[in-house]
């Protein structure tokens, strides 16, 4: 699995567990826009305009919500469940393997197991890398979401190498030091 495959799946977990708060927050929103409507400060054009953009924006995040569904729906139960424990209802590692009844190192396993089956599961029902891009292209926050994913990954991939590095250069100071 690739990087930034493994990396979309992620954003759309973790977007997934906050999907029914933001949903709730613009119906708030079209509310008081409603009932702020009758104040001389806002025309009624300019109201109805702001409540049909909010009420476009909940659509679109259902059917975003929509699509992971189906993708779960089609994933392996296990994996589903192992990706909803970390991603989605964000439990702790070592608590989300007892649950499971696993080792911690069998859940981190499931866990990128259950990553590739979600990504597979994306792809059949029509969501690829360039259909996820372009569905998510104007969702800044969730964009966030995958830059930070990503530039975490560069940070582990740096670090992995200047581990190795560090490592082979030790190396290389103690077998100078010996023949000196």
């Amino acid at each position: 699995m690739k990087i930034e495959e493994k990396n979309w799946s992620k954003t759309l977990l973790f977007a997934y567990g906050h999907l029914e708060t933001i949903c709730g927050a613009i119906d708030k929103t079209v509310l008081s826009c409603g009932l702020g409507s009758s104040s001389a400060f806002f025309d009624t054009e300019y109201v109805a305009n702001r409540m049909i953009n909010l009420i476009e924006r909940k659509k679109f995040l259902i059917n975003l919500k929509l699509i992971v569904d189906k993708a779960f729906s089609n994933m392996k139960s296990k994996y589903a469940r192992v990706l909803m424990l970390k991603y989605i209802d964000c439990v702790d590692s070592k608590l989300a393997s007892e649950v499971m009844k696993t080792s911690t190192r069998t859940f981190f396993r499931q866990i990128n197991a259950g990553l590739q089956n979600f990504w597979e599961s994306l792809n059949k029902i029509g969501y690829g890398l360039d259909e996820i891009k372009k569905l998510l292209k104007n969702e800044q926050w969730i964009l966030e979401i995958y830059n930070s994913l990503m530039q975490k990954t560069v940070k582990e991939d740096e670090m992995n190498n200047f581990g190795v590095l560090g490592i082979a250069f030790k190396q290389i100071k103690q077998n100078n030091f010996k023949m000196a």
